[in-house]
């Protein structure tokens, strides 16, 4: 199945994160990290410290969950 995804982006540096904050229609706000070339344990280790120095908890985290997942899921419990 195709979804469309109806969002508004803005892109940050912020040292070797790269962060996006994405505003998407029917679901909220997201905040999307990741660094690039680096090994995915250290990796997952700064970018959990960064949500954690921002007040972010980690029940919060959808890791790995696409917003057309997140949408199918939404329309499916209406």
């Amino acid at each position: 199945e195709c979804a469309v995804v109806d969002k508004k982006r803005e892109s940050y540096k912020f040292g070797k994160l790269n962060i996006v904050l994405d505003k998407v229609k029917s679901l909220g706000k997201f905040m999307e990290i990741e660094i690039m070339n680096a090994d995915s344990k250290k990796a997952l280790t700064e970018i959990k410290r960064f949500y954690k120095k921002i007040g972010i908890d980690e029940k919060d985290f959808h890791m790995g969950e696409g917003y057309g997942d997140m949408m199918a899921k939404l329309n499916y419990k209406k």
